[in-house]
């Protein structure tokens, strides 16, 4: 579960520093930290919407 994490973190990260540098044209190290708060606040909502889903579904 951890593995996917870090891989669905790393993943997006890339992809959100990627759109920042190219297509709002910001410097590198301004769009990787950006896009480091938005890995972790994506990661963190898919962790709680993924536990509350198993919860509903008596998984849990």
């Amino acid at each position: 579960m951890t593995k996917r994490y870090i891989i669905m973190f790393i993943i997006y990260t890339a992809i959100m520093a990627g759109v920042y540098t190219i297509i709002f044209d910001q410097k590198f190290l301004i769009a990787f930290v950006k896009s480091v708060i938005a890995g972790v606040m994506f990661v963190g909502i898919y962790h709680l919407l993924t536990r509350w889903a198993a919860k509903r579904r008596g998984e849990a």
